[in-house]
């Protein structure tokens, strides 16, 4: 699954991108993980958070101005075919809307993603990052 958000980032998304990339994307996994293992989430939650990180900026492929809409979309066509049931694709689309600013998490997951998404902002980097935002 991995690979396939990444070849659809790296080939299909708009090259004025330069924030909202894969580099975005792979760090929100990453930090969605630690942030959620602090949390004390299951292996099972885990890894609808990872999923969730991974396709919460797809939409930006079609269109910035709803792209988690979008996103939830790609998650609900191709998430079945990786093994995810319906409440699965459900809590990654709440995951993904809860990105949408202003964030507005409705449980524990997506209060996981939303902090992911903005963790940018503690870093040293915060600033430059900020400059890339479209």
């Amino acid at each position: 699954m991995q690979s396939l958000v990444v070849d659809m980032l790296e080939n299909q998304l708009p090259g004025q991108y330069c924030y909202h990339n894969i580099q975005h994307t792979l760090f929100v996994q990453e930090h969605a993980r630690s942030i959620g293992i602090a949390e004390g989430c299951t292996a099972a939650e885990l890894d609808l958070i990872e999923a969730a990180a991974l396709w919460h900026d797809t939409g930006y492929i079609r269109n910035a101005a709803h792209h988690e809409e979008i996103g939830c979309a790609f998650v609900r066509e191709q998430l079945p075919g990786f093994g995810y049931s319906e409440a699965d694709i459900s809590a990654i689309c709440g995951m993904i809307m809860a990105t949408k600013i202003p964030q507005s998490p409705r449980s524990l997951l997506e209060a996981v993603i939303a902090d992911a998404d903005l963790a940018y902002l503690g870093t040293d980097t915060a600033a430059a990052q900020a400059e890339k935002l479209l």
